[in-house]
């Protein structure tokens, strides 16, 4: 048999990791993570290729043994949400679907050692599937690549020639996801967060009560404040009907704030999610990495046979709790970095997936109704409420000199109205934000209560660097998942109530 019809199962081994890429292209990349688990799948394919060619002394059928091993692992995940979430099969559990798949190799494996066949047709025909299936995903990601090339991105002019006379602050810009305005907690949630608010008062902090998000989606959100301007004109680039989220995770990736921090003299310290548009940042100068399975290893295990596992034992969430347990670390440690530093911390709580009860407690919260969503969403925010006074208590009191320091949410919560209705309730909940600034108290001044995050950077840089930048109207524009640049002006919605 030709050693050309016996390639296929490195390309099927290569296949999953280009694959992941192609259906990810706006926030996954063929980063090392991909690298090195797909250099892990290959050794483990020549091993069983090797084991079960020294028991068959079939090159044809060991090759045909070992493609079908792999299309059949990296199946599982795809079978199982199709199953579950697409047709609704609810009454499927892993435990079924796993015995079923082991059943389908004991099959395999038993047809093919009781052939007598070289099954060359068979290696030709998985060949040619599995170049298929590359060049098919290779053409996506050249597609996007050439098509995705455009640069635009909102106009601003930053520099100083006038540095600061006296050492650089670090600055802290810490977001907190989906936090809640103090009004919707009080409103939605019958919960008072005065005890919080007031701690941070009483620690220097300036809370502007009534601050809102100037976007409804963290991608929009996070990319419009570290570049300082609003993003609307992405719907004239796009179109109003594009849902890629290209040109947001560019602009955050390379946000005006870093870049010129950085030429003044900071480092640039990424602290992200591990998921989305913050999953990482290539121009940080330090990247603090926590949690082993950030959304790219996430995904390769999501459509694998390790899905069972993974889910049977809930370690993906287990991994969640100790990303977020080292990010609290991480950060009460800033100060111990001597360099002038720009933090960009993304906490991914207290979003959903709900990992701690209010005294910090792991839980595991799946199928909840309404009222649970918001009972959890409400417990871990109270936890997180005692670990950022905790964090800013040990910055505040390491630090060589006063930092500044930004805590804000990109965007409320939405689980008492559904963001597929649009309301002025919904855009009440959706857009008003906890929005707190540690600054020096003649930039202080410069605050009032509904500072948006779109001026953030400007206060400060006007303080700092004297860059003289004129302040924008304090806007909230509110879009859907589904439609993210089709924007409805909500700012007089909100403030009407």
């Amino acid at each position: 048999m030709k050693k050309s019809s016996l390639i296929h199962p490195i390309l099927f081994a290569i296949f999953p990791a280009v694959s992941i890429v192609a259906d990810h292209l706006e926030f996954i990349r063929l980063n090392t993570n991909l690298l090195l688990l797909t250099l892990i799948v290959l050794m483990i394919t020549g091993v069983v290729y090797f084991v079960l060619y020294r028991i068959w002394q079939s090159a044809g059928k060991a090759a045909v043994a070992t493609s079908l091993s792999l299309i059949l692992f990296f199946s599982y995940g795809h079978t199982f949400d199709f199953l579950t979430k697409v047709q609704e099969f609810t009454f499927i559990q892993h435990r079924h679907l796993f015995l079923f798949w082991l059943a389908l190799y004991f099959v395999l494996f038993a047809a093919l050692f009781r052939t007598k066949n070289n099954l060359e047709m068979m290696n030709k025909w998985l060949t040619a599937v599995s170049i298929f299936l590359l060049l098919f995903s290779g053409y996506s990601i050249v597609q996007y690549q050439l098509t995705n090339q455009n640069q635009w991105q909102p106009e601003l002019s930053l520099s100083t020639t006038n540095p600061p006379a006296q050492a650089l602050p670090d600055i802290y810009y810490i977001i907190l996801d989906g936090y809640a305005n103090e009004a919707t907690l009080k409103s939605y949630y019958n919960y008072d967060n005065n005890d919080f608010l007031q701690g941070l008062e009483a620690r220097g902090f300036y809370v502007a009560h009534h601050s809102r998000s100037n976007y409804s989606l963290t991608s929009l959100s996070l990319s419009s404040s570290l570049n300082l301007n609003y993003l609307n004109e992405i719907s004239l680039q796009t179109g109003e009907n594009s849902r890629s989220i290209a040109i947001p995770m560019r602009l955050t990736e390379q946000n005006q704030a870093r870049r010129f921090l950085q030429s003044v003299g900071y480092q640039f310290v990424f602290m992200g999610s591990g998921y989305g548009i913050s999953q990482t940042n290539r121009f940080a100068d330090v990247e603090v990495r926590c949690g082993r399975v950030d959304e790219t290893v996430g995904r390769f295990i999501a459509t694998s046979l390790l899905r069972a596992p993974t889910d049977r034992f809930r370690l993906i969430e287990w991994d969640d709790r100790q990303r977020r347990l080292c990010m609290f670390r991480e950060l009460a440690n800033m100060p111990q970095m001597t360099e002038p530093k720009f933090i960009f911390a993304h906490v991914p709580s207290p979003h959903w997936p709900f990992l701690f009860d209010a005294e910090g407690n792991p839980v595991s919260l799946e199928n909840l109704n309404h009222d649970q969503l918001k009972d959890g969403y409400l417990a871990q925010l109270i936890y997180l409420n005692g670990r950022i006074t905790q964090i800013i208590d040990s910055i505040l009191q390491n630090s060589s000199q006063e930092p500044i320091i930004i805590i804000q949410s990109d965007h409320g919560p939405a689980f008492e109205f559904s963001m597929d209705t649009p309301s002025e309730a919904l855009y009440q909940e959706r857009m008003r934000i906890l929005n707190a600034y540690y600054l020096p108290d003649e930039a202080k001044a410069m605050l009032y209560p509904t500072v948006t995050p779109i001026n953030s950077f400007r206060l400060v840089f006007n303080y700092l660097f004297a860059t003289e930048l004129p302040l924008l109207d304090d806007q909230s524009y509110f879009s859907t998942y589904q439609a993210p640049y089709q924007f409805t002006n909500v700012t007089e919605s909100i403030l009407s109530r």
